[in-house]
């Protein structure tokens, strides 16, 4: 994995000198990351490593290319080590259609920290834990322009298992001592299997008025976010059986001058097997089809000095369509939370940029994640991003800890140092 960091930052070096019309960027750097040790040496409380990014795109048109893959070779926490390919597709255009295959990254959210509508990727959970990283997906994307907007149509063909810590690792919801199995599916014809193929397909509308952005989009495809866990009996290992999900929702974004009013909602309804084999046990009740609505304003202004600042106010209500059973389901960290925020933006010659963040569990306020994040060029190569995370989600003695409460004090510092190219 080592030598793939010094690969890319080769070959990032060195495109533009293969190929003149090559546009590539990227970056090299190192990694850094603490958690409050807990006491138990069987998780891993401490991390450092080397990182790349390499993106390389190709416009000729009607044909482009593009290539954006991430690299990551940890020295101390062997677990992180990663190689993932963000985006890889081929596309051509021709107004008003455009046509793309490969993987790609795609951002359906309008809001700062709940996102129910932005579901087609899956994730690397060993990263953020407010907003995990996002994994390419294959698919094939056709859009045609219409009106202020476009309308787009997806095939997904094949199943992205999320990436998931290892069970030493803080940010793992598993015991230290679980043994994960393969990934289970509940397939379209509700049956279990682990099969990599599986027909998925969305669609998305955009249109702009005036001042506003509107999106509404349907989805059939495998959820990676809300698992089933079940007890391999022949084996003693968890595994995590993922759903066939349809969803209906969309965002809305509309700016009054300096305030911004931002609305994202998604209703999920979850597919269950016919049957479950003897072989497993549940470990968590199926999930529940639920409706999740976040709703956040965003209101910004000048200072005299020339910087700027922006105070963020959001919250997200997760309504579940069941009545609660003894065995909980598996359902979003973030159910019925507020986020109070703020962001000031230097814009000075180092590009300074600092936000921090409280979100608040309204039925348990005791609940409390707090962030802070810094970013800022030290040069016109280098820059410096870092991030510190407080939580405290202290979980009842009379039940497993379900959602935040799996992490509770998994206090969290993480510094960037990276060379742009």
């Amino acid at each position: 994995m080592r030598g793939w960091v010094w690969v890319l930052l080769a070959a990032g070096l060195a495109a533009p000198a293969a190929a003149k019309d090559v546009k590539s960027r990227g970056f090299v750097g190192v990694e850094a990351r603490a958690f409050w040790p807990d006491g138990d040496d069987a998780t891993e409380d401490y991390g450092f490593g080397v990182a790349a990014r390499l993106e390389a795109s190709h416009d000729h048109r009607p044909f482009e290319e593009q290539l954006r893959v991430f690299v990551r070779h940890d020295l101390i926490d062997e677990t992180r080590a990663v190689a993932v390919v963000e985006e890889a597709y081929v596309g051509w255009k021709a107004r008003p259609v455009r046509l793309r295959v490969g993987y790609q990254i795609l951002n359906w959210t309008a809001t700062e920290a709940f996102h129910p509508a932005d579901v087609i990727n899956s994730r690397n959970y060993d990263s953020r834990l407010e907003n995990p990283d996002k994994l390419g997906e294959p698919m094939v994307e056709l859009r045609v322009r219409l009106l202020e907007g476009s309308i787009s149509a997806y095939y997904m063909p094949f199943r992205t298992t999320p990436r998931l810590p290892a069970p030493s690792s803080r940010l793992s919801p598993l015991p230290t001592d679980a043994q994960i199995g393969d990934a289970l599916w509940v397939g379209r014809d509700r049956s279990i299997g682990d099969g990599l193929v599986e027909h998925q397909w969305a669609l998305q509308i955009r249109q702009t008025f005036g001042d506003a952005d509107l999106s509404l989009h349907v989805v059939q495809q495998q959820d990676r976010s809300q698992p089933t866990q079940l007890i391999d009996i022949q084996t003693g290992q968890v595994r995590l059986l993922y759903h066939f999900v349809t969803q209906v929702g969309g965002t809305y974004l509309q700016v009054f001058d300096a305030l911004v009013v931002k609305l994202e909602a998604a209703h999920r309804e979850f597919g269950f097997p016919d049957e479950q084999p003897d072989r497993f046990v549940l470990i968590q009740r199926e999930q529940l089809d639920q409706t999740q609505v976040a709703l956040g304003l965003e209101y910004g202004w000048g200072y005299e000095s020339g910087s700027e600042g922006v105070v963020l106010v959001e919250g997200q209500y997760v309504h579940t369509y069941d009545e609660p059973q003894t065995i909980e389901p598996e359902l979003p960290p973030f159910q019925r939370d507020v986020l109070v925020g703020y962001r000031h933006i230097f814009n000075d010659e180092a590009g300074t940029w600092v936000q921090a963040g409280l979100i608040i569990d309204v039925e348990d306020p005791e609940e409390i994640l707090a962030a802070i994040q810094f970013k800022r060029r030290l040069s016109d190569v280098w820059s410096i991003d870092a991030n510190l995370r407080w939580l405290n989600a202290p979980p009842p003695s009379d039940r497993q800890p379900t959602g935040l409460e799996r992490w509770d004090e998994a206090h969290e510092l993480n510094v960037t140092i990276a060379r742009y190219f």
